[in-house]
């Protein structure tokens, strides 16, 4: 049979960008093969407004209620022709607003499912970043080191992807995995660091009820005092509401033509006093 190759949500894109052939279909040795060779940006192609798989996953997002999102074409096409359909990915770009705002048209949740490692790891924590201030409910499933999507379901099969998928965890316990990987927690000047960093995201949630759980999580997660943690994200969201915001470029009006009588009407005369 022939392979799935999912495209952009309305169909084929105008550039397209593709992951490199398995290592023993190639003559290159296996070290010097990159995983995924992207085209660049075109007139007419913008990775940075795409998602690799939707035009396929998307009847499958919206029956799942949520999306798995991993890092490059060849997670998407392995796991999609392993029958797991509700899988999409950046172009060949790190994750964007512009990427997120096309799949909140299907789902509010996203599994992140990327990488173990360094790299993954850190591709994993700017996406939640981004998904939580876009008001997405985040998960993320955590692979074992050395492991992809694509090498875990090729070797591990359906059935344990799916186990992995429904042990998913909240991108709290994620970003605090995170820390304690290096080393946060070793030292209190550390920790109170790693735990503000958290605070911090959760601020950008724009839910209060939302923010408010996500704190009660963190308290649990940490032994501390939800009173302690509340004060810490109001004073943030406080300093954050001071800051100056950047002002609009100003923008300049061609004054309006005269009527046939030579004088303007008022409200022609009113845009060039305004502008």
């Amino acid at each position: 049979g022939g392979r799935i190759i999912p495209e952009g949500e309305s169909g084929p894109p105008g550039g397209k960008g593709s992951a490199e052939p398995p290592a023993r279909y190639s003559s290159k040795p296996a070290r010097q093969m990159a995983k995924y060779i992207n085209s660049p940006d075109t007139s007419v192609y913008h990775k940075s407004h795409i998602l690799y798989g939707l035009y396929l996953a998307k009847d499958a997002i919206r029956r799942k209620e949520f999306a798995i999102l991993v890092e490059g074409y060849a997670d998407v096409l392995a796991v999609s022709q392993a029958g797991v359909e509700n899988v999409v990915a950046a172009s060949g770009t790190s994750l964007t607003p512009d990427q997120l705002a096309l799949l909140k048209r299907f789902t509010t949740t996203i599994v992140l499912l990327f990488d173990a490692d360094a790299a993954g790891q850190n591709a994993a924590m700017r996406g939640i970043e981004l998904a939580i201030e876009a008001d997405f409910n985040v998960e993320t499933v955590v692979l074992p080191s050395g492991e992809d999507p694509d090498s875990y379901i090729r070797s591990k099969g359906r059935d344990a992807f799916e186990a992995a998928l429904s042990q998913r965890q909240s991108w709290i316990e994620t970003k605090a995995q995170w820390f304690e990987e290096h080393g946060a927690f070793k030292d209190p000047a550390r920790a109170a660091v790693a735990i503000r960093s958290i605070v911090e995201t959760i601020a950008k949630v724009p839910d209060a009820i939302k923010r408010s759980l996500f704190i009660q999580r963190l308290g649990d997660r940490f032994h501390l005092s939800e009173q302690m943690l509340t004060i810490e994200l109001q004073q943030h969201m406080q300093r954050e509401a001071a800051r100056p915001k950047p002002k609009p470029p100003l923008v300049r009006r061609e004054a309006a033509a005269p009527n046939a009588s030579g004088n303007e009407s008022s409200r022609e005369q009113s845009n060039v006093t305004s502008a």
